[in-house]
């Protein structure tokens, strides 16, 4: 019994390693890649489906013009990673959904209207990343990610 276990065994490993596509009893055999390269390519047409043209009034926004601001090393490796996978971007989050997706991540609690408006009406160019480094050095954080 142990050994057709391992003859079996064997026998899958040398398969995967030789990269063929087989079909064995359960069906095709297929590498994770392959399916992580399907899922990325039905995302990307489905960004293309839903991605407006410059006329449409919907509540869709439109495709940013020279990808998405790009802030760090992180930044850049994505951005080149959905352009290799022809991953559509859309334009940047209002100051409204930001602060309500990252006070939601990073804290667990949706914000006021108080602090919704004080954050709108700030102008300062760094107002996102100063509401990041708040959140993060606040209790909620601690209390949620602990």
């Amino acid at each position: 019994m142990r050994g057709n276990r391992i003859l079996l065994l064997a026998a899958s490993l040398l398969l995967l390693a030789a990269g063929e596509r087989e079909t064995c009893p359960m069906g095709p055999v297929q590498s994770v890649a392959s399916q992580q390269a399907a899922a990325y390519h039905a995302a990307s047409a489905n960004a293309e489906l839903i991605a407006p043209s410059a006329t449409t009034t919907s509540r869709r926004r439109a495709v940013s013009p020279g990808g998405p601001p790009q802030a760090n090393f992180i930044d850049k490796w994505t951005a080149a990673k959905m352009t290799a996978n022809g991953v559509v971007p859309t334009t940047s989050s209002t100051d409204e959904e930001f602060l309500r997706r990252i006070s939601l991540d990073l804290t667990g609690v949706i914000p006021d209207s108080a602090t919704v408006t004080a954050f709108v009406n700030d102008k300062t160019a760094d107002k996102r990343t100063r509401k990041i480094d708040e959140l993060l050095a606040s209790d909620a954080f601690v209390d949620r990610w602990t």
